[in-house]
């Protein structure tokens, strides 16, 4: 029998499928981070990937037709044979597919490869694919430029509004209180040593758009902030849209901070209708750890290549 298996590697977590084809999921398993450029250690990740697949009976390494990891912390083709070699060290013989998260979201949010994706997680990125397999993005250069919807863009405005208002530059605000508790602050100098000498993490940072969003409902500050994001991911898929074909101008919302948040969703479909109607927006079918499997199963490669030009 054929086994195909698909991987999403995040952050945080790394996710992974096992189909004999059929688009069923045989196994499931979960292991730790896998970016190799933030967090975590891709090979040990991937060597726990294929220690609880066999523990719970499932194929080995080297019984795999096609392998599709969608990692974040793919950018460039510079990231492909590092990723590659971590599955060939396990002893997978059959074909590795290497891809970016983006690309695993987009596919499991359509079930096809075509039509456009928005992400908002950590960081952010607009990708695009028509029904050639051309792609196009905006954003997703990582996290330190990314701005748009991302957790961490977020958490960075709100704390400079938070700070803002302790020392007066600023307006006042309900994000002052809301992220000075998330961060277990009583001063702003407490702000600072967390972010300093404790090493504030990007994945904290990135948490506290979390307060910043719940915060919007009540403060006009925290909603500028949220407005400003908004338009900047709008802004995004825009750039994304103009390289499609008009009837594939459908985008799925995927990434923690749309998920989460009835408030931004909102927000960016309004957006939407001022600056893109003729855009759809969609929720996602599949995450992406299936868009990375029906990928393996469909032998859909990746092509480098972007049209952005």
């Amino acid at each position: 029998m054929k086994w195909y298996l698909g991987v999403d590697g995040g952050g945080t977590k790394t996710l992974a499928y096992v189909s004999s084809g059929d688009g069923q999921v045989r196994w499931q398993v979960c292991t730790g981070a896998s970016n190799q450029h933030s967090a975590g250690d891709l090979r040990q990740s991937v060597a726990d990937l294929f220690e609880q697949l066999r523990r719970a009976g499932g194929p080995a390494a080297g019984e795999f037709e096609r392998v599709c990891f969608a990692g974040a912390g793919v950018d460039t083709p510079a990231d492909v044979p590092v990723c590659r070699a971590a599955f060939e060290q396990e002893g997978c013989t059959g074909k590795i597919m290497v891809c970016s998260d983006g690309l695993g979201a987009l596919v499991g949010a359509h079930g096809s490869r075509s039509g456009g994706v928005l992400i908002a997680g950590t960081g952010s990125i607009a990708l695009g694919i028509d029904a050639q397999g051309r792609q196009v993005r905006a954003g997703g250069w990582g996290y330190r430029t990314d701005g748009g919807c991302s957790g961490y863009s977020l958490g960075v405005a709100g704390l400079r509004a938070a700070l803002a208002d302790w020392d007066g530059s600023g307006p006042r605000t309900m994000l002052r209180a809301a992220l000075f508790e998330a961060l277990n602050a009583r001063t702003a100098y407490d702000v600072v040593d967390v972010l300093y000498n404790q090493n504030g993490s990007v994945t904290q940072i990135a948490s506290l758009a979390k307060p910043v969003v719940q915060t919007a409902a009540q403060d006009a500050v925290a909603l500028q902030i949220v407005r400003g994001a908004v338009e900047e991911a709008a802004a995004a898929a825009r750039a994304v849209a103009r390289r499609l074909p008009e009837g594939e101008r459908v985008f799925a919302l995927c990434g923690s901070v749309f998920e989460k948040s009835e408030l931004v969703r909102g927000e960016l479909e309004q957006a939407f209708r001022r600056s893109l109607p003729e855009a759809k927006i969609l929720r996602p079918r599949y995450n992406a750890a299936y868009g990375a499997l029906l990928m393996a199963e469909k032998d859909w490669d990746v092509k480098w290549e972007d049209e952005n030009g």
